[in-house]
C-alpha cells in the first residue's frame, strides 16, 4: 500500500506523500474497506491518527524524520486505546530508566 501512496495520502509531497486532498482520501479508504475492512482501519489510523498529528503541530524537524518512514509503509503508525469497563484502566505507571514503559 506504501508503494501505491495509500499510506500517506494527504501528506505534502515535500514529505513523500501522495499530495492528495481529502475526497480522494475518503474514497480510497472507502474503496479499500469495501475489500477488507481492517486493511481500511490500517491506512486510516496511519494516515489520520498518526501522520495527521505530526502534519498539524510537529516542526518541521520532527516532520523530516518521522514521517518519510511512514509514508513508504514500512512502518505503520499506531495508536493506544481503551475502554471503561474491558480492561484495568488503574494500570500503575513503572518508571524504568527514565521511561514509562506502556
Amino acid at each position: 500500500m506504501g508503494a501505491l501512496g495509500l499510506m500517506a495520502m494527504d501528506v505534502p509531497e515535500e514529505y513523500k506523500g501522495a499530495g492528495l486532498d481529502y475526497l480522494a482520501y475518503s474514497i480510497a479508504v472507502e474503496e479499500i474497506s469495501r475489500g477488507c475492512a481492517s486493511t481500511g482501519v490500517i491506512m486510516s489510523v496511519n494516515n489520520s491518527l498518526y501522520l495527521g498529528p505530526i502534519l498539524k503541530f510537529g516542526s518541521e524537524e520532527q516532520k523530516h524524520q518521522w514521517i518519510a518512514p511512514f509514508t513508504s509503509g514500512d512502518k505503520i503508525g499506531c495508536f493506544a486505546l481503551s475502554e471503561p469497563g474491558n480492561m484495568n484502566v488503574n494500570i500503575p505507571g513503572l518508571m524504568a530508566e527514565n521511561n514509562f514503559p506502556l
